[in-house]
């Protein structure tokens, strides 16, 4: 499916990335106190996982798999 549907591939993985990371990895850290983005946050939070991160990795990554 990366090679053929990228951008839903790596939208996927964005998605799933910031799940991971606001309430996985980030509660785990002792250095980081409080909650995950509320609000607006969560929508800015997403973004830049999606488009700047999994977009642009499963793009890069569908085209030196082909």
């Amino acid at each position: 499916m990366l090679t053929e549907k990228p951008v839903i591939a790596g939208a996927a993985y964005g998605v799933m990335l910031y799940f991971i990371m606001n309430y996985v990895v980030v509660p785990l850290s002792l250095a980081v106190p409080g909650r995950p983005p509320m609000g607006w946050h969560i929508l800015g939070a997403m973004f830049a996982h999606t488009c700047l991160v999994a977009i642009p990795i499963a793009l890069a990554a569908s085209k030196v798999g082909r």
